[in-house]
């Protein structure tokens, strides 16, 4: 691995670490390092009083020849006299353990203001992310994978939080060092230029750990998604998997995702180690480079080389704790940076819609030469033109590809057509609050899934204003109500996973259930009857009909019932609409 490689690296983590560290909070960030700083300083002015500390002890021992005053010392001295303090040991210890006081009192702060901070901004993440996930142009989770959604809200934006713990972390230690090395200066700027080009020299070393660290857990992220998304694949389709038994492919797929995952653990885990093992040898090579510069090449006093010891020991050691540092974040960044990625992503197919007016729905849906195409260019609809007037079942048929769906999908503004109109009651709805327009639609899909909790939740969706009374009256209109009422738990029944403990037939109902519950005033069929036998399918729509005119019905469907009972039957074909009944 080239030094060039590893400094770019390093670079980019310590440019992650500027923006994860500032980007959030910048006033908290700032009050962390202040307390850091103070908390810092009170330390380093409370190893400097043992210097006369131990030069009075040397002097009382007899070993006068070892005391030099030197600045540092006099500094100290000349603050004692000040404070009209006795240059006494038992009051400089006094005075030391006052500082070692006031420090833990700072730095509890800041690690309070941390946690905060961290909880704060993982709560903020999960919302942002809630509102851009709510927010996204239905387009959007057609090309992202929903799994991987799922798993950065859930996952990824909980994680997130601990790199800006990790980043001040990081920073916290960068203040300290900064002071230690200003203390060591003051006593010998020789010692501290030495120590500084040793912690850079260990730094250079450990950076290729941090890289590799780097390295392995990108890769453990994406090895991660995969089985992710391969578990989730295989859960979604375990009936016909297992039915045909071909889950053994998959147990093969997912032992080799897991051995790779597992070699990634332990090269991570040798990683660590090999750091802890090294730092020991490193430490006794700077005492022994130290203690020789200091009492033999500069003959510097034996308490200020003491306390020089101690400084500098802990700058090396805070040297090791900020690549310590680094590579914990090189570890954790990932999930806020993949956490800021998914959210920008959202936000940049964010769904515009810039209408105001409030819709009405008393006349007709105008589809006015409607033209629409997708990325791929192909023509779906060309100059589409229908009306669907109020009060009534207009069935759309038409082979695979037609556009029926893309049409439906037109009107419920998931997409805009390129060209011409669609109108609601002679309004553009571009013009029209799409929110207002959606809600006052019922849309049953073709695939129905339901959440995996009880029948009124899955009526209900969550929504406040609607209650028990509500879910009763739409099953009743859906034809369930008899059987839920059979179930000793009724509505308060689990549904299971995606409706799994229902049968077809029973999901399709609860689907046209959780579509009326809310009285709408469109409600869309998309081959909402096709799982239902043909007496229970007139049951529907017999039930349905009896809603009109308060309620207008658009169907597709292949079901000849559909076709006979519509007022209305399109054809489309060819990217137009031909009107063959009504």
């Amino acid at each position: 691995m080239s030094s060039k490689k590893v400094s770019r690296v390093s670079f980019g983590l310590f440019r992650n670490i500027i923006k994860t560290s500032w980007g959030y909070n910048k006033t908290n960030t700032l009050i962390i390092i202040v307390l850091i700083l103070i908390g810092s300083i009170v330390s380093g002015f409370g190893f400097a009083t043992l210097i006369p500390a131990l030069e009075i002890a040397s002097y009382n021992m007899g070993n006068s020849q070892l005391v030099q005053k030197s600045d540092l010392g006099n500094f100290i001295i000349d603050i004692f006299n000040t404070l009209n303090i006795p240059l006494e040991i038992s009051f400089i210890l006094g005075v030391f353990l006052l500082a070692i006081v006031l420090k833990t009192m700072f730095m509890s702060s800041s690690t309070i203001y941390i946690g905060r901070t961290v909880a704060n901004m993982t709560t903020h993440l999960r919302l942002e992310l809630s509102t851009s996930i709510q927010q996204a142009a239905w387009d959007h989770y057609k090309r992202v994978p929903l799994v991987v959604i799922g798993s950065t809200f859930g996952k990824d934006a909980g994680r997130a939080g601990n790199a800006y713990k990790v980043a001040t972390q990081f920073w916290s230690l960068v203040v300290q060092t900064s002071v230690y090395l200003v203390l060591a200066m003051l006593i010998s700027w020789q010692l501290a230029f030495v120590s500084l080009v040793i912690g850079i020299l260990i730094s250079s070393i450990l950076s290729y750990f941090v890289k590799m660290v780097r390295d392995l857990t990108q890769q453990q992220n994406k090895i991660g998604d995969k089985m992710t998304k391969e578990m989730s694949d295989f859960l979604i389709n375990i009936k016909p998997i297992k039915a045909m038994g071909r889950h053994s492919n998959f147990g093969d797929l997912f032992a080799k995702i897991i051995l790779k995952i597992n070699k990634n653990l332990r090269k991570v885990t040798v990683i660590r180690e090999v750091r802890k093992i090294l730092q020991e040898p490193i430490s006794a090579i700077f005492l022994v480079i130290f203690f020789y510069l200091s009492l033999v090449v500069w003959q510097i006093s034996l308490a200020e080389t003491i306390i020089l010891g101690v400084v500098l020991q802990n700058v090396i050691s805070n040297f090791d704790k900020c690549q310590e540092s680094m590579q914990q974040f090189a570890e954790v960044e990932p999930y806020y940076s993949r956490t800021i990625k998914m959210i920008n992503q959202l936000n940049s197919s964010k769904e515009t819609w810039e209408g105001m007016e409030t819709p009405i729905f008393l006349k007709e849906i105008f589809f006015d030469n409607v033209c629409f195409s997708y990325n791929n260019g192909k023509q779906v609809l060309n100059n589409m033109a229908l009306k669907i007037p109020t009060g009534r079942i207009v069935t759309l048929i038409g082979s695979t590809g037609a556009g029926k769906t893309t049409l439906i999908d037109l009107l419920l503004g998931f997409y805009h057509p390129q060209h011409g109109a669609i109108e609601v009651d002679g309004v553009p709805l571009k013009k029209i609050d799409i929110l207002l327009w959606r809600q006052k639609i019922g849309y049953v899909p073709q695939e129905v899934i339901l959440i995996n909790d009880t029948i009124l939740r899955n009526l209900t969706l969550s929504d406040p204003k609607l209650g028990t009374k509500d879910a009763e009256d739409a099953l009743i209109i859906a034809g369930l109500d008899e059987f839920v009422r059979s179930l000793p738990d009724g509505l308060n029944t689990i549904v299971g996973e995606r409706g799994g403990l229902l049968s077809g037939g029973q999901r399709q109902r609860m689907a046209i259930a959780r579509a009326l519950i809310h009285k709408p005033r469109l409600l869309i069929l998309d081959e909402a009857t096709s799982a239902l036998d043909p007496q229970t399918e007139l049951d529907i729509y017999q039930r349905i009909a009896a809603l009109l005119p308060s309620v207008t019905v658009i169907a597709i469907s292949h079901q000849s019932l559909w076709k006979e009972k519509a007022h209305q039957v399109y054809e489309l074909s060819g990217g137009k609409a031909t009107k063959i009944k009504g």
